[in-house]
């Protein structure tokens, strides 16, 4: 993915609900500040608690449930690959940019 995308920067958005973070959405804030080109936002919980932590990326909007930091990392290095699939929240139809490739 590049960092910018027809002029509009690329965020992260990553629940911070009490679930969210207990199951490392910390670990990922922490993932997110050290790839420029990204802005990390922080919200409040996305409602998805037994998926978490969730990951919004904008402006895709593609929503990703259950992430790791190791998987969160070769996104913002551009390079996902098919392990992302299943975390995938909504109709995968919906998100083909983000998908190609991934099945």
């Amino acid at each position: 993915m590049e960092a910018d995308h027809g002029g509009e920067s690329q965020r992260i958005l990553i629940c911070q609900g009490p679930r969210c973070r207990l199951k490392g959405a910390w670990r990922l804030n922490r993932c997110v500040r050290h790839y420029p080109g990204w802005a990390l936002i922080q919200t409040a919980c996305l409602g998805f608690c037994p998926r978490g932590p969730i990951v919004v990326l904008y402006p895709k909007g593609v929503w990703l449930a259950s992430m790791r930091w190791d998987l969160l990392q070769e996104i913002l290095e551009g390079r996902p690959d098919r392990r992302l699939a299943p975390r995938i929240l909504g109709d995968r139809r919906l998100n083909k940019s983000f998908t190609k490739g991934l099945e």
